[in-house]
């Protein structure tokens, strides 16, 4: 039994060696250098610290849209979400290049019997390496569907940050725009004072009756609402920006920046051409690829694996040593993996009908968000210098006739809810083509301004 003892030390050293040197043999794909983080990775014996990019610094001044980005893509929780998604599908394709690993088997027969067998004097001892061998190409195509399982973290990824920019943008915006009402409402609530003071001289006067001081105060008193709940909202709007990189308070004072675009609109053939390099559009050419690997995969799996055993045979009684080789075959009679090659063609089709309808709805989309810009555009070109103009002079009008008592009260009141409604409205509509710009870069993968235009074309291109 010594003997067979050593042997069985023997041949479980050499599964070992057997077992590392398919790992040892392709080592190199479990340290890669990620495609996004620029850093590089262990995928097996990494710690979670290697992973943590440097936390951009908030400022605690003004916040520009820029600075705002830069905290975003540094530090938003749904990003990070991302990237480890890519780690983990580059360790599924180290995984899939792996060899199977072999088998030991030990066995000990004819012993224990009442005769010329009792005990172990007549024992025979087999001990033997089964290793798998895969047949078919299976190991390469199953590391290239992980291959491209990893290109398509890779793609969501971008997209992703692309939808996080979008998200910034309009956020940034919203904070501009309520910044932009507090002072529209303030200057109200001061020309509300104001005029609550010259209603007050001219009822003491006793040009205008009381009920007009009552009208004024109460005027007053809704501008000091409108200024008290924008100032709320602008609260709740800081919070929002300042979550998407992560931070439970805002510590910036203010958003700087203007709500004015001057910028030329390129046509839609040419954002159809930028938007052709969008996440969303190249990882189509991915996604049919994996479909395909995927099916190569499923038919190669039809191919049954064969077993090669090699070992020795320990015969006590005749105190000898003989060698065993074996060979196994499955037979492939009922199960030829029929139905996953199935399922790989149905899923190949489908991901096909996907891309098409995927094309046509991004397409009629961009379209959409470019008409929307256009709109908006000539709905701030058009308020401000028509709407707006008109709606300053209709009070300063009815301001000088009412103090020269050719208007009542409440002819100045409506002039001055005009133009405060006039106001708010081009606010509104400048806060539409900021968010209509967001979308429709967020659609093309690319800032406006990057987009070359035809020199010749003037304005807004048709």
């Amino acid at each position: 039994m010594n003997r067979v003892i050593t042997i069985a030390i023997f041949i479980i050293g050499l599964s070992g060696i057997t077992s590392c040197a398919p790992t040892s043999q392709h080592r190199r794909p479990e340290v890669e250098t990620t495609a996004l983080s620029g850093k590089s990775v262990d995928t097996h014996n990494s710690e979670i610290s290697q992973f943590e990019t440097d936390d951009l610094e908030e400022p605690k001044g003004p916040l520009t849209l820029s600075q705002a980005i830069s905290l975003v893509l540094t530090r938003s929780p749904e990003l990070k979400v991302y990237s480890w998604d890519i780690r983990s599908a580059d360790a599924r394709r180290v995984q899939a290049h792996l060899h199977p690993n072999p088998e030991l088997a030990i066995s000990t027969e004819e012993f224990g019997g009442s005769g010329a067998r009792k005990g172990f004097d007549g024992a025979e001892t087999i001990i033997a390496v089964a290793q798998p061998i895969e047949i078919g190409g299976k190991r390469d195509k199953r590391s290239q569907v992980a291959a491209l399982e990893k290109k398509l973290a890779e793609w969501d990824h971008n997209t992703s940050r692309l939808g996080i920019i979008r998200q910034t943008q309009q956020a940034f915006v919203e904070v501009l725009g309520m910044q932009r009402r507090i002072e529209l409402t303030k200057d109200q609530m001061d020309l509300a004072q104001e005029l609550l003071v010259a209603v007050r001289k001219r009822v003491e006067a006793g040009k205008d009756s009381p009920s007009e001081a009552d009208k004024a105060q109460i005027e007053f008193a809704n501008t000091q609402m409108e200024y008290k709940q924008a100032t709320g909202t602008l609260v709740d709007a800081r919070h929002r920006l300042a979550m998407l990189w992560g931070a439970a308070n805002p510590g910036f004072e203010q958003a700087a920046g203007s709500l004015d675009i001057d910028v030329k609109l390129p046509t839609l053939n040419r954002l159809k051409q930028q938007a052709q390099l969008h996440p969303q559009i190249l990882r189509w050419q991915d996604e049919q690829a994996l479909g395909r690997a995927r099916l190569e995969l499923a038919k190669a799996q039809a191919h049954s694996d064969i077993a090669i055993t090699a070992g020795l045979k320990r015969l006590e009684q005749e105190n000898d040593n003989t060698a065993i080789v074996g060979l196994a075959i499955p037979l492939p009679v009922f199960n030829r993996n029929q139905g996953s090659i199935k399922e790989a063609q149905y899923e190949l089709a489908k991901t096909q009908q996907r891309r098409y309808q995927t094309l046509a709805q991004f397409e009629s989309q961009l379209a959409q968000y470019r008409q929307r810009f256009e709109t908006a555009l000539a709905h701030v070109s058009m308020l401000k210098d028509v709407v707006l103009s008109n709606a300053r002079t209709v009070f300063e009008v009815a301001r000088t006739g009412y103090e020269g008592g050719k208007f009542d009260y409440l002819h100045l009141l409506d002039a001055q809810r005009t133009l405060f409604n006039t106001e708010i409205q081009l606010l509104n509509a400048q806060i539409s083509v900021r968010l209509a710009r967001a979308d429709l870069e967020y659609a093309v993968g690319q800032s406006l301004e990057s987009i070359p235009t035809e020199s010749s074309n003037k304005g807004i291109e048709k």
